[in-house]
């Protein structure tokens, strides 16, 4: 009983370890354009809407995403 308690332990800190350690994490990767951003959030589109702000695309944004 000991023997497992010890063989899960090791592995327990082995995963958190492992997880704690992944300073990449905090990345997002993928590909878009920036049309809006702020101090919390980015907006990223898969097209450009050069001039435009999220308000005056969101209805065509919306009708070609759903259609």
């Amino acid at each position: 009983m000991n023997r497992y308690l010890s063989i899960l332990i090791i592995i327990f800190l082995f995963v958190v370890s492992t997880a704690c350690g992944n300073s990449s994490s905090d990345l997002v990767r993928g590909e878009g354009y920036i049309l809006e951003k702020n101090d919390h959030q980015i907006l990223v589109l898969d097209r450009k809407f050069e001039g435009e702000t999220w308000a005056d695309i969101f209805l065509e944004y919306r009708d070609r995403r759903s259609g």
